[in-house]
């Protein structure tokens, strides 16, 4: 087993490690390729950066009552579901609740940053592919060749922003020899309705 790991660990190294040329991002993306049918989390998140701008003076006035507002959101049930389950394990719900607390102060940063002085292209969004793509983690596959890997929140704070494309220097691609994506649509369909926009389920030119 602990070969099988290893040989799974050595497959997915990104090849940036190795010196191969990093592939070359294309002008611009649909953001909705990064989105649809994997990652329905960043449709949450997106929404909940809505929020954070409608109700940024409650947040600024009183955060207690913000932070009830974020717990009643799908937000949270993404918090839940999606971080906790694939990053906290061992956290108690003391240390969950400060975690989520933290999660939505630098939300609330974020959207404030990003409408202060635009997203900033030194911190790109990481986009994932392999030369060999395999089916997601929960065995769902997807047409197309680009990832979401790092960076989701910004993402989803340009969403929020009415953002429909991301351009070449606001994203990196990092590629592997083998790699499967996550599906966290997945995740999140088990705890909520999953529906998306019709321009996220419309054909692809």
């Amino acid at each position: 087993m602990r070969f099988a790991v290893r040989l799974r660990d050595l497959l997915r190294l990104d090849e940036d490690r190795f010196g191969f040329a990093r592939p070359e991002a294309p002008d611009s993306l649909e953001i909705r390729r990064l989105v649809h049918p994997l990652r329905y989390d960043i449709l949450v998140r997106k929404a909940f950066f809505d929020l954070c701008a409608a109700e940024r003076e409650l947040a600024e006035t009183d955060f207690d009552r913000f932070l009830d507002l974020a717990r009643g959101h799908d937000y949270h049930l993404w918090f839940r579901h999606v971080m906790v389950a694939r990053f906290g394990a061992g956290r108690d719900a003391a240390s969950q609740r400060d975690w989520f607390a933290r999660r939505v102060r630098k939300s609330l940063d974020l959207l404030d940053s990003f409408r202060a002085r635009g997203f900033d292209s030194g911190h790109p969004i990481v986009l994932h592919t392999g030369r060999r793509i395999l089916a997601s983690d929960s065995g769902r596959r997807s047409r197309e060749t680009l990832f979401m890997g790092d960076g989701c929140h910004r993402l989803a704070c340009l969403m929020s922003l009415g953002r429909d494309r991301l351009l070449r220097d606001q994203m990196r691609i990092k590629r592997f020899r083998v790699f499967s994506p996550l599906d966290n649509t997945a995740l999140l369909a088990k705890h909520m309705e999953i529906d998306w926009p019709p321009e996220f389920t419309a054909p692809v030119d």
